[in-house]
């Protein structure tokens, strides 16, 4: 049975990706999933011979599997790059995702722990090297906003860094490199873990958190400790789901007057805290933001 040409064509995107845009593994997965899924809903037809309904019945059917607007617009998104690419390095004449929109999703505001119900999690007393490693991930995840995969990547060198500067450079997306600050409490855990990581890491091992193995602890070991979280009494009373989005948020809701007494905040610059983001101010003040717009109008007229 002859090769599904398409698939070829999906290969050299996916290498384009890797190598000349240098994403990473799990942004070429997620493309690949989507396009093979692309595939499938267009039943064989040849990509030169795609049109606009085409695109819009695929979006009509992920739509009907109940699939959430922003998910469909992450998959147009490839779709739409990978056209873009056979049109550029493959002679294709026209792109079919062209104007295609995907269906709108309702905005919430971003869900995080309140600083109290974060403090008690937080101030659980940790007994053991495992223990002390956990709560120095916890720690150092909502100080310093890291990604997952950032935390992770951390050695040992960063480790102690953090202990002299209170700050860590970490390579993120696209392999792009950033300095975070990390916050007296953070460092506390930090240090503590340290002067016990040698009871669970190898010799020569150079990552900073460990696993039971005494190898770098793996992201699937990571959600464990969210479920651990999750459990613990102080934080019973919440329906707040603990993950990396509400242990991470990337920035200080709190108000100016009280930042500074803020776990997240303790022991950081003033010049560098983290302050709220746009999304909060404009779902909090939609009416004020709307008056000020308009005031600045009235007096450019």
């Amino acid at each position: 049975m002859a090769r599904d040409p398409r698939l070829k064509l999906l290969e050299e995107f996916l290498d384009q990706l890797a190598h000349q845009r240098r994403l990473s593994p799990g942004t070429a997965r997620n493309y690949a999933r989507a396009l093979e899924e692309l595939f499938a809903l267009t039943d064989g037809v040849p990509l030169e011979k795609l049109e606009p309904q085409h695109m819009r019945r695929a979006v009509s059917e992920l739509h009907a599997r109940g699939i959430s607007g922003r998910t469909i617009a992450y998959r147009l998104s490839g779709w739409r790059g990978f056209f873009n690419w056979l049109i550029k390095h493959r002679g294709f004449s026209h792109n079919p995702c062209a104007g295609l929109r995907a269906p709108k999703s309702p905005k919430a505001l971003p869900k995080a722990l309140s600083p109290d119900l974060m403090a008690r999690l937080l101030e659980t007393p940790a007994d053991g090297a495992a223990q002390l490693r956990d709560k120095a991930m916890f720690e150092l995840f909502y100080s310093s906003g890291l990604r997952l995969a950032e935390l992770v990547s951390l050695d040992v060198a960063d480790g102690e860094g953090m202990r002299r500067q209170a700050e860590v450079t970490v390579t993120g997306k696209g392999a792009k490199t950033r300095m975070v600050p990390v916050g007296s409490k953070a460092c506390a855990a930090i240090a503590a873990w340290l002067a016990e990581r040698g009871k669970l890491a190898t010799p020569g091992e150079t990552a900073l958190f460990v696993g039971a193995r005494g190898r770098r602890i793996a992201r699937a070991r990571c959600a464990t400790l969210w479920r651990i979280g999750r459990g613990v009494s102080a934080c019973r009373s919440t329906s707040t789901r603990i993950c990396c989005a509400t242990l991470s948020p990337r920035t200080c809701c709190n108000p100016p007057e009280t930042c500074a007494q803020c776990r997240k905040c303790s022991g950081i610059p003033v010049f560098r805290r983290r302050r709220c983001t746009p999304i909060w101010i404009s779902s909090i003040w939609p009416r004020r933001m709307t008056l000020h717009i308009r005031g600045r109008r009235k007096k450019r007229r």
